[in-house]
């Protein structure tokens, strides 16, 4: 009996260090609002320097 519990113990404490971890991990939604808000961010930094941006060509 006393390895069983040495068993029960180890699996245990196994099982509640990937509870702690998948609590710490940030959430796949989060992670895609994230994504998503620095996309825009992007693209619309990207479009004020198209509309800033000098035509290099004159005739």
């Amino acid at each position: 009996k006393g390895r069983d519990a040495d068993a029960v113990t180890a699996a245990f404490r196994e099982f509640s260090a990937k509870n702690l971890a998948k609590e710490k991990k940030p959430s796949i939604r989060r992670r895609l609002t994230k994504a998503k808000e620095q996309a825009k961010r992007q693209e619309l930094e990207r479009g004020e320097k198209i509309k800033n941006r000098d035509r290099g060509l004159e005739r």
